[in-house]
């Protein structure tokens, strides 16, 4: 968030942005270029977080786990960091509109009972998540490896005390999350659209050079 989040805002709020804007570059060069810089920043970051707690952990995971790490932490920052250009885009003050979206009405959709998860980009990262490195986490917990075995997955596992076999699905609180393709080009989907929309704002929005 403080990597990829408020990196456009500053451009404007900073008069940066102004410099940019008059040299022979497409507004839309500027913004997605700035964009992506702050997307691979935010992305390693987050990766070098999760291996960390990883690595100083008291068990050993193949170099696949890190990669796969990688790749829900660049997926993180793409979805997340789209979010946060294009309410920079629209709004005067972006970054805290894009803190309200996510502790708002990302914590509203993604703990609502049913579908309405859906709505949710933390619901599509936790597909991600679980279909990336599921297959290297569940052997270090016995009961998620027989859960696997039988074709089942992690999230499914009830949370009633019942020895730890019920397996059941809590119908009314959790959708099944989607796999991890589908998640990823959801993720893809609303960035792209929201970044194409940030375009327009950019491309249509006039910049004073001061107040």
């Amino acid at each position: 968030m403080i990597l990829a989040g408020g990196g456009y805002a500053r451009e404007v709020r900073d008069r940066t942005l102004v410099y940019h804007l008059v040299r022979p570059v497409a507004r839309r060069t500027v913004f997605l270029a700035r964009f992506a810089s702050g997307w691979v920043a935010a992305g390693l970051v987050t990766w070098l977080l999760l291996a960390a707690a990883c690595a100083f952990s008291p068990v050993a995971l193949p170099p696949g786990a890190y990669l796969a790490l990688g790749g829900v932490a660049f997926g993180a920052a793409i979805a997340l960091g789209a979010v946060f250009y294009a309410l920079a885009a629209l709004f005067r003050h972006g970054l805290l509109a894009g803190l309200v979206y996510t502790f708002l009405f990302e914590f509203l959709f993604a703990n609502v009972p049913g579908s309405m998860q859906r709505l949710s980009l933390r619901y599509h990262l936790r597909g991600l998540h679980h279909g990336l490195t599921d297959a290297y986490f569940a052997p270090l917990n016995p009961q998620i490896a027989r859960l696997m075995a039988r074709g089942g997955r992690p999230e499914a596992l009830s949370m009633g005390d019942r020895g730890g076999e019920d397996l059941g699905l809590l119908a009314l609180a959790h959708v099944p999350f989607p796999g991890p393709l589908d998640a990823a080009l959801t993720l893809v989907a609303v960035a792209g659209v929201l970044l194409a929309a940030g375009c327009v704002i950019v491309g249509r929005r006039d910049y004073p050079l001061k107040d």
